[in-house]
């Protein structure tokens, strides 16, 4: 597994921090600039039918790092 972490800085006042959702668009919008329209669809595709895994986080504060979680292991926290 690899793992990386994004710095980013903000151009102007930010209302709100993106969400992974919004991250997630900006990498796949740079992605196809990077290496077309169609890499990019396959990546997506890849992704959708769990080929590959991808794990995104959204903004967290410098020197944090996110704790996955199991889906069952939230549910049994919560029962």
């Amino acid at each position: 597994m690899r793992v990386y972490e994004i710095w980013l800085v903000a151009k102007g006042s930010l209302t709100q921090l993106p969400d992974s959702q919004r991250l997630f668009g900006a990498l796949v919008y740079m992605y196809s600039e990077k290496y077309g329209v169609h890499a990019a669809s396959e990546l997506t595709r890849k992704l959708l039918e769990k080929k590959i895994h991808f794990s995104l986080s959204s903004v967290i504060p410098q020197g944090y790092f996110p704790t996955p979680q199991d889906f069952c292991s939230m549910l049994l926290c919560a029962s």
